[in-house]
């Protein structure tokens, strides 16, 4: 765990204080995470309809 913290901190600018974390570089940190925001459904109506479909 602190390898990995310690190389977000160089490749995306991680810093602590106050026991809150910042993420300097977002773009990077979510290409590194291969993060896909269609995946939490953010949108409620396509989330509602998703539903609807599934029940």
């Amino acid at each position: 765990m602190n390898r990995t913290v310690m190389a977000l901190k160089g490749l995306v600018g991680l810093s602590f204080a106050g026991g809150r974390v910042q993420v300097d570089n977002w773009p990077a940190l979510a290409h590194i995470g291969a993060y896909d925001d269609g995946y939490l459904m953010l949108d409620k109506d396509a989330a509602a309809q998703e539903w609807a479909s599934i029940s």
